[in-house]
């Protein structure tokens, strides 16, 4: 996806704010003398009442949102730190062989195409969100768009893939322990500390 902020920023630059500040009085919505005048002031506030309504809607569910992340990330919705455990956490996976399947490889593939500025950007107009004009509301509710299901992806394959790799650990820690004989103690003590580092990641995810 192409970098939109250059756009963004020319209409926070050009545009200041649009307020629908034209209020017609009742003697003209109520007149019958020109049907036309009437039609017009109608159609014009039938506009401003269901653009606001449906931006102040938008605005609701964008700032609904940003505790969703809270909830799953943290106060700080460090995406890039996320991504960046779940890569490693893949890789190292991957080298022990362990299991966690469909997912992981949707979840590789997402990873790869991602831009981690973008999404980071996307959390910042997130975070200013609240106090902002309509302009820059717009303005920054479209940045969020852009990202927000790339975002709610990784998440959700992230919470899947965590799942599936907590059970993969634990299996290969129990038939370590039971199979393992004494002269395979150094292939032991490998398999074991690569082990022992995707739990921290799992963990470390597990608190974001």
């Amino acid at each position: 996806m192409k970098n939109s902020t250059p756009i963004k920023n020319g209409l926070e630059k050009f545009l200041t704010d649009f307020s629908f500040s034209q209020n017609p009085p009742d003697n003209i919505i109520n007149q019958q003398k020109d049907q036309n005048l009437r039609e017009l002031v109608t159609t014009y506030l039938n506009i401003k009442n269901d653009f606001l309504e449906k931006l102040d809607a938008e605005k609701q569910a964008n700032l609904e949102w940003k505790q969703e992340l809270e909830t799953d990330l943290g106060e700080e919705k460090s995406i890039g730190e996320l991504i960046n455990s779940l890569k490693n956490l893949l890789q190292l996976a991957s080298g022990e062989g362990l299991q966690s399947g469909n997912e992981a490889r949707r979840l590789s593939e997402n990873l790869d195409t991602l831009d981690i500025t973008l999404q980071e950007n996307s959390i910042k107009n997130l975070d200013k969100l609240s106090n902002e004009n309509r302009v820059r509301s717009v303005i920054r509710i479209a940045t969020i768009a852009e990202q927000r299901n790339g975002i709610e992806n990784i998440i959700e394959l992230g919470k899947t893939v965590v799942d599936a790799l907590n059970v993969a650990v634990k299996i290969k820690k129990d038939k370590l322990k039971a199979h393992v004989g004494p002269g395979l103690k150094k292939s032991e003590d490998n398999i074991t500390s690569s082990l022992e580092k995707i739990s921290e990641i799992l963990a470390k995810i597990s608190k974001l």
